[in-house]
């Protein structure tokens, strides 16, 4: 027999025989040019290096290699350039400055020629493929619970090459240069959650809201970054577990079931299929807020699940994005929470065999949960009810917990509406929201989105705040102009207006943040401070304290923008005050604690609309003070207040004895 015909029957012998029905030899077929870079691999394990688990682990990633891609810039070394430039614009407290998020920006949105994507079968090599195959074998084999976990565990969460879209590399390397001194000793003593926690905790990255990226980076550019948003945290800290090879992947929310946008985090995959989920932040609990409603849990597999119903229609139906990779696994019953089974009849198969169920992001309805539709029913099973991990509850002021639904059909890339909406309360009820003209009401409006704990905490926290002048820039013979001691005049959020007239002139005034906060985590914000002498808004040059890690943006506090606040952490002794180069005489203060900027202001055109099958306008109405009313509105449905005028943030609501009660 010649090394050709070896060669072949081991192929037959491990499952990769030349049939369309195998998927690797269906990738093989597809590989075009690459397909002796892919053979290769098989030769390798085959004849030149003979194992048969690795050669099993092959077929198994090359088999599976069919849908798998990279996002990479046109532009590849002036990319790389932008990278290797940022550190030069790090803040003294570790984050990207202005100018280093600008870079950023670019390498995201300038770059010339823009990006392309690259197909795995057609351009990974086999040099790539063996040394990732090998150095997964050599940390997997000699990890203590490696024996605990069965083959198919490995291949599924310690062994794939990638996690999302990030352009190739050899990820596995970087990451296992850089050696904990205390890795050793906690993998011989098989404590993968321990080994887990000093991995992340030692990467340097930073969670921040000011970089985002819209495609994943490689593990090395993650690294250069510093900084980001959850999920290329996550993305990089699955990969930083893997190859230790601890079995790990994401688990993601499409999207909340109270506000806008999704979430992931990193989470442990156990012997017996359970999750350990794993964050990068202090005792690394996964860092899920109480205050952010959960509709669905989903771990995100390296492989696709072809027994998923969205497998078996993926040539007939349309898929939303977060879904389209078929590798998404329901895992919400694995958790600490409560859920409902959500059953809706009456829906129609020859739109589609596929109903969703989509949660409000603000703006539009976005699908989270899937149910394949028989006899004009679909069951959705374990739907989030308004509670959290461990039953936590988090209920806006005067408001009910749950979370509304809408049912749909996803067509042409459009979310079609197939039902009334429903709401699903934490008592286990589901509700139809059914638009009732026949019973008419009207509706007092004085938010158009509900009003948040970290805004409420940092009004409260002003109490015990000081307004203080002297004519000395020390403060040295200060007076006090103003003691804050209670939260009037209500609402939280708006401005503040004291007179603080003493008949004296001070040049030098400031606002002296609290001697202690309530809880040692706490963050103090405070978004406008405003000093007048009649009707004259005084200005001058900002002075504070100090800055640092633990106070920032003193300047903000006089920019007259809203949304930019200071912020303090532990700020005894933390002052911000203006010198207005001159003594003045200070007849009153206007102060507001950090604010969203979402109360009814007075000129700004507001939109009130209600559903009824579809957002249907009952017209705009300019404020004229701090509340808003439209009369003979249907009951028993969603309202939506939209400023158009300004923000971006909008939330949906129903309507009971005068109140909004917020979803």
């Amino acid at each position: 027999m010649d090394v050709k015909d070896i060669f072949i029957s081991t192929f037959l012998l491990c499952s990769c025989a030349a049939n369309v029905s195998d998927p690797c030899s269906a990738a093989l077929e597809r590989a075009g040019d690459n397909r002796s870079e892919l053979e290769s691999v098989i030769r390798h394990y085959s004849i030149v290096d003979p194992d048969t688990q690795k050669l099993k682990a092959a077929c198994y990633l090359i088999g599976d290699m069919i849908d798998k891609r990279s996002v990479v810039p046109v532009s590849a070394k002036e990319y790389d350039d932008i990278f290797e430039r940022l550190h030069a614009f790090r803040g003294r407290n570790g984050f990207l400055t202005t100018e280093g998020v600008a870079l950023v920006d670019s390498a995201v949105n300038n770059l010339p020629g823009g990006y392309v994507v690259l197909s795995d079968l057609g351009n990974i090599s086999a040099d790539f493929l063996i040394s990732n195959i090998d150095s997964a074998f050599e940390q997997w084999e000699s990890a203590p619970w490696a024996a605990e976990y069965s083959f198919d565990d490995f291949c599924r969460w310690v062994l794939p090459y990638r996690v999302s879209s990030e352009p190739l590399e050899n990820w596995r390397e970087v990451a296992l240069s850089y050696h904990r001194p205390d890795e050793d000793s906690l993998k011989a003593a098989g404590d993968i959650w321990e080994l887990g926690r000093l991995l992340i905790n030692t990467t340097g990255l930073e969670y921040s809201e000011n970089v985002s990226v819209p495609f994943s980076l490689s593990f090395s550019r993650m690294n250069m970054l510093g900084e980001s948003t959850c999920g290329p945290l996550v993305l990089h800290a699955v990969q930083l577990l893997r190859s230790r090879g601890i079995p790990a992947a994401p688990e993601m929310i499409p999207a909340w079931g109270n506000r806008s946008s999704d979430h992931a985090w990193l989470t442990i995959i156990n012997p017996d299929g359970s999750l350990t989920p794993i964050g990068y932040y202090g005792d690394n609990r996964p860092y899920v807020v109480e205050n952010h409603r959960l509709p669905k849990v989903y771990l995100k597999s390296s492989f696709v699940r072809t027994e998923d119903p969205l497998f078996r229609y993926r040539q007939t139906e349309d898929i939303p994005q977060f879904f389209s990779g078929l590798d998404m696994e329901d895992v919400t019953a694995k958790y600490d929470m409560p859920t409902v089974d959500v059953v809706i009849d009456g829906l129609n198969t020859g739109k589609s065999r596929i109903a969703w169920l989509c949660t409000f992001n603000n703006s539009a309805w976005v699908p989270v949960a899937y149910a394949e539709i028989s006899d004009g029913k679909a069951i959705f099973k374990d739907m989030g009810n308004g509670q959290g991990f461990g039953h936590n509850a988090f209920r806006f002021d005067g408001g009910d917990l749950g979370i509304v639904y809408l049912p749909a059909y996803f067509v042409d890339g459009r979310v079609i509406p197939a039902a009334n909406p429903v709401l699903v309360k934490d008592d286990g009820t589901v509700t139809e929201l059914s638009a009732d003209h026949n019973d008419r009401q009207s509706v007092t409006v004085r938010r158009k989105y509900p009003l948040f704990d970290t805004f409420c905490k940092d009004a409260v926290n002003m109490i015990g705040t000081r307004f203080e002048a002297s004519d000395r820039a020390d403060f040295s013979n200060k007076v006090t102009l103003l003691a804050v001691d209670s939260l009037q005049p209500h609402p939280l959020t708006r401005y503040k207006t004291v007179s603080t007239d003493t008949g004296e002139k001070f040049r030098y005034v400031r606002y002296v943040f609290p001697d202690g906060l309530p809880g040692t985590d706490s963050l103090f914000g405070v978004s406008e401070l405003r000093f007048f002498s009649s009707d004259t808004l005084l200005c001058g040059v900002t002075m504070f304290s100090s800055e640092s890690t633990e106070f920032m943006g003193a300047d903000n506090l006089f920019d007259g923008r809203l949304l930019t606040y200071c912020q303090a952490k532990y700020p005894e002794d933390t002052w911000v005050g203006l010198d207005l180069g001159y003594p003045r005489n200070i007849t009153h203060i206007e102060y507001m604690p950090r604010t969203d900027d979402n109360d009814i202001w007075p000129g700004d055109i507001y939109e009130m609309l209600y559903w009824d099958g579809k957002w249907v306008s009952a017209g705009t109405k300019i404020a004229g003070d701090y509340t808003l009313t439209w009369d003979g509105m249907p009951s028993g449905t969603l309202y939506l207040l939209i400023d158009r005028t300004k923000g971006v943030e909008n939330r949906i609501f129903t309507y009971r004895k005068g109140k909004q009660i917020w979803w």
